[in-house]
C-alpha cells in the first residue's frame, strides 16, 4: 500500500477532467461537466464531473473520485489505480533489488520499491520515499 501523503500527491498531480475526458466526451454545463455515463447505456447525459474531480451518474448512481473512476473503468484495485494515475502524472518508479536498479513500470513485488517525482536535471539520489 502507498502512504497517504503519496496518494494525496498523486491526486493533486492528476487532472480528473483529462483522465475522464479520455473515456467520456464531456461538455461544460454551468460549473460542471456532463456526458454519457461509461458504466451503462444511455442516450441523455446523466454523468457529471465537478471542478474538484468528483463524478456522479444520476442514471446508475455510480460515483466517486478519480481513483474510483479508474478502478471502475479499468477493473483494477486501488493500489493499481494509484500507480496508473501516478505514471500518467509523470511519476517515475525506481526499483532496487538483487543489486540492480532500473527505472520504469515494474510489478509491486521485489526487495524494494522506491518512488519519486523526477523533475528534469534533478539529482536522482535525493528525495526518495521507501515503500515496503
Amino acid at each position: 500500500a502507498y502512504p497517504p501523503s503519496f496518494v494525496d500527491e498523486v491526486r493533486r498531480s492528476t487532472d480528473p477532467l483529462q483522465i475522464i475526458g479520455e473515456v467520456v466526451e464531456l461538455k461544460p454545463r454551468g460549473s460542471r461537466w456532463v456526458g454519457l455515463c461509461p458504466f451503462h447505456s444511455e442516450k441523455t447525459p446523466s454523468f457529471t464531473v465537478n471542478e474538484e474531480g468528483l463524478w456522479h451518474c444520476f442514471g446508475c448512481t455510480a460515483g466517486g473520485d478519480i481513483f474510483r473512476f479508474v478502478m471502475d473503468q479499468e477493473a483494477i484495485g486501488f493500489t493499481e489505480a494509484v500507480r496508473s494515475l501516478a505514471e500518467r502524472s509523470g511519476f517515475q518508479f525506481l526499483w532496487k533489488g538483487a543489486g540492480v536498479s532500473s527505472l520504469g513500470s515494474l510489478p509491486l513485488t521485489g526487495t524494494g520499491l522506491w518512488l519519486r517525482l523526477l523533475p528534469p536535471m534533478d539529482s536522482i539520489e535525493s528525495n526518495f520515499m521507501v515503500l515496503k
